[in-house]
């Protein structure tokens, strides 16, 4: 993200240099870990707003992924920028966005930018589903109780992990005590007892929220869900 505040900074100067127009640019929207699948994303709406209200009179993208990953949205964003005034700066792109006899090539450039992302999208999720099933690597970092990252020649692995004996025994006694007590809330209250003081992995107090992560993580049991918002449907007609 930082990279891509720099490209802008660095295409406005750019522009502003060959074409003697002051490109100055007002704002960065910035949306960190949000897909370009679909429009609902809170800066680009409020992009889109600020375009209509004419508030910018251009708008600089790195690529134009970065508008969307859905050809549908980003002919409909160019031809909203071209009714409103507001020059398109993507860098590097061979087509003019801001003419709309040449948005017709948009649309070849389009089957092609669509079918690579759903390339790539199918791609990343066979190698995480084959390096789970091969050799049990995870496809997360996240810190877990019970578990160090696996470390190999001094070289700590991606995905990969040992067990740490004493959080383990942590691990157990928590589980232990749930399947007595029955409820998140007493487990806590357990937890916090000054005689057990049971941390989380950063050595921080438990909560009932990172009580039901931890009692209900897969990697304790050995086994991994994909896509669990589709486990109800047709498995067939699925990755």
């Amino acid at each position: 993200l930082e990279q891509q505040i720099y490209i802008a900074i660095s295409e406005a100067e750019s522009r502003s240099s060959t074409e003697q127009i002051n490109y100055k640019i007002k704002t960065f929207y910035i949306e960190p870990g949000i897909t370009g699948r679909h429009d609902r994303r809170p800066q680009f709406l409020q992009l889109q707003k600020d375009i209509s209200a004419k508030r910018h009179r251009f708008v600089i993208f790195k690529e134009i992924a970065r508008i969307a990953r859905d050809s549908v949205l980003w002919k409909k964003f160019f031809r909203a920028c071209i009714e409103h005034d507001c020059t398109i700066c993507i860098r590097g792109f061979p087509i003019n966005p801001n003419d709309p006899s040449q948005l017709f090539l948009l649309d070849i450039l389009a089957a092609a930018a669509e079918y690579e992302a759903n390339l790539t999208s199918k791609r990343v999720r066979e190698n995480v589903f084959f390096a789970m099933k091969s050799s049990g690597k995870f496809n997360a970092t996240h810190p877990l109780l019970g578990f160090n990252q696996l470390v190999v020649d001094g070289v700590p692995k991606v995905g990969l992990y040992s067990i740490n004996a004493q959080e383990i025994k942590t691990v157990e006694w928590i589980m232990q005590e749930f399947c007595n007590l029955e409820s998140y809330e007493r487990l806590l209250e357990a937890c916090n007892n000054p005689k057990r003081n049971v941390m989380n992995k950063n050595g921080e107090p438990f909560t009932v929220a990172s009580l039901r992560n931890l009692l209900t993580n897969k990697r304790f049991i050995g086994k991994w869900e994909l896509n669990i918002h589709n486990k109800d449907k047709e498995q067939r007609r699925l990755m």
